[in-house]
């Protein structure tokens, strides 16, 4: 997929890829959600600010709280991938909050890697 995505760009990308990686969100099988993950992981650095705050942040912030803790962690792996694309304060504000709750899960992957993701938030503040 990256190569294809990489060879037909970032537009491509958009109007014919993302739709379909993005529907599998709502799919029964947990393995077909984590391949929207992996997906949002793997193309995350040819998406622009504007797709990953409007198209690929509302899913994953809604796979934050799948009933999955697998989903739920490569989410936050997810958002970290996308966090440097984030620009707009109150879309920058929904994903801190969700990963501050995802601090207090059950699961210790998922507390791990929302926190991760918080520090890289941190850092880029910094810069």
């Amino acid at each position: 997929l990256m190569k294809v995505a990489e060879y037909f760009g970032t537009t491509w990308l958009d109007k014919h890829c993302l739709p379909k990686i993005l529907s599998l969100k709502d799919h029964n099988n947990y393995l077909h959600r984590m391949t929207t993950l992996f997906a949002i992981q793997k193309c995350a650095r040819l998406l622009n600010s504007e797709i990953a705050e409007k198209k690929v942040l509302p899913v994953l912030l809604i796979m934050a709280q799948d009933k999955v803790p697998n989903i739920r962690f490569n989410t936050a792996v997810a958002m970290k991938e996308i966090t440097p694309l984030i620009k707009d304060k109150t879309v920058d504000s929904n994903m801190k909050s969700t990963l501050k709750k995802m601090l207090n899960d059950n699961d210790f992957d998922v507390k791990y890697y929302s926190g991760l993701c918080l520090k890289q938030f941190r850092r880029q503040v910094q810069l």
